[in-house]
């Protein structure tokens, strides 16, 4: 009899063990207002404030956006994680709404979602915002990237610099007029076979818009 009553309450105990999905100020946050083409990111603080494990799953995030867990995906009772959000406004303009999901074991709350707001306003539109070469050894190959204002008041464009001593870049144009446009040319002559990846940065005197950036990626064959 005793060891039937003592069954009963360790069913009851495990039964009642389980996870609480948290996460610190809330499911919606805002990014505020972006000028920026270069992906922003806010990390988030998720908690388990249950009894048993919290396991999180299946992070994946709409359109512009990902989610990515900087920790375990197991969190113990009491404990918590950091989930990284990326967005990339480039493609947007406007008020923009996204949404992060993932699953999760919580009973009460097995599929949360995450939802950011942000206004996007662009100062400068870039033709090209990822660059891709491909090339040989000691070969050029060259790419030009239009650059033009879509404010409402003039911008100077004061300069731009790469990553990489192999990629050089030259601006054409400074102040740049509501519409008007420059161009920044860029020259690559890597120096050995593989990959080359990096980042260009141009700068500006336009106080919201400090500097653009822009990805590049090389693939060098190797000379037969």
């Amino acid at each position: 009899m005793l060891r039937l009553a003592a069954l009963t309450i360790l069913a009851a105990v495990l039964s009642s063990a389980q996870p609480k999905f948290g996460i610190d100020g809330g499911k919606l946050f805002d990014f505020g207002e972006l000028y920026t083409t270069s992906p922003v990111v806010r990390e988030l603080r998720i908690t388990n404030g249950g009894n048993d494990t919290l396991r999180i799953t299946n992070v994946s995030g709409s359109c512009g956006c990902t989610g990515t867990l900087l920790s375990d995906s197991d969190i113990a009772p009491g404990g918590s994680g950091t989930l990284k959000i990326t967005f990339d406004p480039a493609k947007f303009r406007g008020k923009v709404e996204k949404v992060v999901s993932m699953k999760t074991n919580d009973p009460a709350d097995s599929n949360p979602h995450i939802t950011f707001t942000a206004t996007i306003t662009h100062i400068l539109d870039l033709d090209q915002t990822h660059l891709v070469f491909s090339t040989t050894p000691d070969s050029e190959a060259t790419t030009a990237v239009s650059i033009r204002n879509v404010s409402d008041g003039p911008v100077r464009i004061t300069g731009a610099r790469s990553s990489s001593p192999e990629l050089v870049v030259e601006l054409s144009g400074g102040v740049l007029q509501p519409g008007g446009q420059a161009s920044l040319f860029c020259r690559i002559r890597p120096t050995k076979p593989g990959i080359l990846k990096g980042d260009i940065t141009i700068f500006t005197d336009h106080p919201l818009l400090p500097s653009v950036g822009l990805r590049f990626f090389s693939y060098a064959k190797p000379s037969r």
